[in-house]
């Protein structure tokens, strides 16, 4: 009975939420309005699409970055982490993304797995810089939030600032403050 007084190991010990601005070369046009096309009007058509999304996507929803390129605008950020070996409880994490690239069209959001001696990341798979293409990991989906068209359109780049609760029953809710 001695042997079932010990804390059992959890594996993965810990994680971390990342973040990195992005410029996608045609996958934010999933969440950009039609505006015109071929002579028509497609600004109702628009509206009722946005507010559709709105009601139903989530903010940040889930991609295979991997089928879809783009170029890294701006440093990777650690947004939380997370030890496991600690009870959780309800948190709030912010940090500040700053894109260094105008045309900036999203942000990824992936996480790393901390295990002993090696990382496991559902996100990038090698250091990437500013203004190359990442590598994606395949076998994830990754978090991403579209830019509103406000923010695609600017001629300079704004900070936003990202703020994630962390809630009791393990959902993360993600909120999102442009600076100009």
């Amino acid at each position: 009975m001695a042997s079932f007084d010990r804390k059992p190991e959890i594996s993965p010990r810990k994680g971390q939420l990342y973040a990195v601005p992005v410029k996608f070369d045609d996958l934010w046009k999933i969440a950009a309005p039609v505006g015109f096309v071929e002579g028509f009007d497609l600004t109702a058509f628009d509206r009722l699409c946005q507010k559709a999304r709105s009601a139903v996507d989530a903010i940040v929803e889930p991609q295979p970055l991997w089928e879809y390129p783009c170029i890294i605008t701006g440093e990777q950020v650690v947004v939380a982490q997370f030890d496991f070996n600690s009870p959780p409880s309800p948190a709030t994490f912010s940090t500040k993304i700053t894109p260094q690239i105008t045309g900036t069209n999203g942000i990824v959001f992936w996480m790393d797995w901390v295990h002993d001696g090696y990382t496991i990341t559902s996100g990038l798979l090698e250091n990437c810089t500013v203004g190359n293409r990442p590598q994606w990991s395949v076998g994830h989906r990754q978090g991403v939030y579209f830019l509103p068209e406000q923010e695609r359109s600017k001629s300079r780049c704004s900070s936003v600032i990202v703020n994630v609760n962390f809630c009791s029953d393990g959902q993360l809710l993600f909120h999102f403050q442009h600076e100009n």
